[in-house]
């Protein structure tokens, strides 16, 4: 039986949000294919330019992208549910369900700002 995995992308830093990013150009496609980690999901993602590339250091995160003091993580992880492209492109869409989400991600931080 196949298992079912979701891709997460957690921000983790206190400042991700106060923090403005000025490097918003994409480079080259990074493929998560065949890594141990990935669980058999196949996919791939443009990496921010600048940005800097380690392996995951948590069981579940496959790579993990720092720029100054801002982080973000690729976490596949099992999930009951899948969900398609065109299920998260409408989730994301709710500007309330995206503004509740990062409410409750940052609450967890000291001195988070949205």
């Amino acid at each position: 039986m196949s298992l079912i995995y979701t891709l997460l992308f957690a921000f983790c830093t206190s400042t991700v949000f106060a923090q403005p990013v000025s490097e918003n150009e994409l480079g080259d496609y990074l493929s998560i294919k065949d890594h141990p980690k990935a669980k058999e999901v196949n996919m791939k993602i443009k990496v921010p330019i600048g940005w800097e590339i380690e392996e995951g250091d948590r069981p579940n995160v496959v790579k993990k992208f720092t720029y100054n003091l801002n982080t973000y993580m690729i976490l596949v992880k099992e999930n009951m549910k899948f969900f398609s492209k065109k299920e998260i492109r409408k989730i994301l869409s709710d500007d309330n369900f995206v503004e509740n989400y990062i409410n409750e991600i940052i609450s967890g931080y000291k001195n988070a700002k949205v």
